[in-house]
Order: structure tokens, then sequence, then C-alpha cells
């Protein structure tokens, strides 16, 4: 068979070899999902024959990753209502590893709007599932370490905060707190932000959300790190402290924490419940 028809335009054989030559794999299927036809590159995309699809109705199925497999399966089941659908699951490769799939399956209907059969596109995505993977742990580790979260003693912890303090990070800050609270039992959460350049209306909002989200975990927020231009500018933009316990320097919150301490352990002897005094 030529390369070209008379007209010039690509035959099919042509057209077969630039398709296998790339990294997308092409298939068809009945509308009860058996397989009629693959593409020949699924051999070097994922290690199988091309009649090891088209003999075996399961072959497909038997090589879904587990957890992906109810999920994908059941979407399949249900309504193609505008006739496409897009899935990424991972699939067992012809050498035992998992590998991840980007599958875009389109729905073919006759002229009456019944369904003829699924014509799809497969393609590896594994490299790039791994980069998100990494962009995700990267930016896990650089919430903890921008928002660490310090046990000093078994019911005192410490949250040195520094750099900006944006609406995102306000939110990380308080989730923070009330996990590490809630799993130590901590009675007291001191917050240090002597390294926090600017404090506005903003920061001193997300601070005092923090102590009222603490105190209801029954335990009590130190703010430290309080210069003397920060309280100019907290007076000046009218913040109310309330009952915020504030201090000029970590140091001091720390003292104030562990009299505190002292003193808690004196009433618990007396059956009262530890709480820090002012």
């Amino acid at each position: 068979m030529t390369e070209k028809s008379p007209d010039g335009t690509l035959t099919y054989t042509r057209i077969v070899r630039l398709l296998n030559a790339g990294r997308v794999v092409l298939y068809a299927a009945t509308p009860e999902f058996l397989c009629t036809y693959i593409s020949d590159n699924v051999v070097a995309q994922f290690g199988y024959r091309v009649e090891d699809f088209l003999r075996d109705p399961n072959f497909w199925t038997d090589r879904l990753h587990p957890d992906d497999a109810p999920k994908v399966l059941a979407d399949l089941g249900g309504s193609f209502e505008d006739g496409h659908q897009t899935h990424e699951y991972r699939f067992r490769h012809g050498n035992g590893q998992w590998r991840w799939v980007y599958d875009e399956i389109v729905l073919v209907k006759d002229d009456e709007g019944r369904p003829v059969e699924f014509v799809g596109a497969w393609q590896d995505v594994t490299e790039r599932k791994e980069a998100e993977r990494l962009v995700q742990e990267q930016a896990a580790a650089l919430a903890q370490f921008s928002t660490p979260l310090v046990p000093i003693t078994d019911d005192v912890l410490v949250m040195p905060l520094v750099g900006s303090l944006d609406t995102r990070r306000a939110a990380q800050v308080i989730e923070t707190l009330l996990d590490g609270v809630g799993k130590t039992q901590a009675r007291v959460a001191i917050l240090d932000i002597t390294g926090v350049a600017v404090v506005d209306t903003q920061v001193a909002d997300a601070l005092l959300r923090a102590a009222k989200a603490v105190s209801l975990l029954g335990a009590q927020v130190v703010i430290t790190g309080i210069r003397s231009e920060v309280a100019q500018t907290l007076v000046q933009l009218g913040a109310n402290m309330g009952d915020v316990v504030t201090r000029a320097t970590l140091q001091a919150g720390v003292a104030y924490a562990m009299r505190g301490r002292a003193w808690a352990g004196a009433e618990a002897k007396a059956g009262e419940r530890p709480r820090p005094s002012r």
C-alpha cells in the first residue's frame, strides 16, 4: 500500500504508523465495554500484546488498582450525559509496576442516537502524578515549617511565627494550634510574633481568632513578642485583645506559663482543674 493516495492525502497505513509512534494508546470498545481495537503501541507503553485485550473481556478490569477500580467502574456504568468521560487511575503494567493512566472516553452514537461504540485515548501520566505528589509533599513540609508547633513541657506549646501572616497562613496557624492542643491536651499555647514583620488589622484579627478557637478546647493562648511599635499599631487599629494574655518576649511568656503550671499543680492536688493564673 502506498504512503499517499493519488490526491496527496495520507493513507491508512501512514496514519496508523504515526499513531503507533506516539505515546497515546487508542482503543475502541462495544457499548458493553468489550475491546474491539487497541493500537499496537500498547506493547511499548504498557507491556501487553494487542491480543491480550481482545481475547480476554476482563483483561483491563483485572489490572485496575483495587483502590481505583470501584469509582472508575461506577462512573463507566453511569450515564454519559455529554457523551464524554475522563478518568485517572492506576493500571498494572506488564512488568508488575503500577502506572497512572489518563483515560479519555467518547461515546459514539448512530443517527438515531443509539450507542454504537466507545472510542478512547489512553496515556501514561505517572511522571506527572509523581511530580504532583512531590509538590504536595514539599508544600506540606513548607507549611509545617512555616507554622511549627514546639512542645516545651507536656502541657505547654510554643508556635514561633516568622514573616507575613496572610489569610491562608492564619487559617493554617489556627488549624495547627487546634490539632496540637487537641492531641497533647496542652494547657497553654504560646504564639510568638517576634518575627512577624507587619502587624495590621488582619494579623490582629487572626491572633484573636486563634485565641478564641483554642479557648474552646479549654486551653489558653499567650501572645509574645509584642514590641512597642506593635503595641502602638494595635492601639491605633483599635484591636480589642480582650482576655488574651500578652508578654513582651517569648521568655516572659514561657515564665508566665511555667508559673501557671506550678500553681496548677497545687490546685490539682486540691482537686481543681489546672489553669494558668495571671
